[in-house]
């Protein structure tokens, strides 16, 4: 097993977890408990939350140009 088929499997078992979780949350704590709505309520008074997440999401879904050295495929 090479490191993106690793990468791609801790990914895929993160995000089942978090919709788990979130979930989980919402039946036994009600929505105002899941992930969306504490996200969404702190970015209110913290904004750098939704700032970092667009960081985070450009540097994720911008064109990466290929590294010159190993190739891992």
């Amino acid at each position: 097993m090479n490191g993106r088929k690793i990468t791609l499997l801790v990914l895929t078992f993160v995000i089942f977890a978090l919709i788990f979780y979130d979930i989980f949350i919402c039946i036994n704590y009600g929505a105002i408990s899941t992930i969306s709505w504490v996200t969404w309520t702190s970015a209110k008074n913290y904004p750098i939350i939704p700032f970092a997440a667009g960081i985070l999401c450009g540097h994720l879904f911008w064109t990466q140009q290929p590294f010159l050295g190993k190739k891992d495929t």
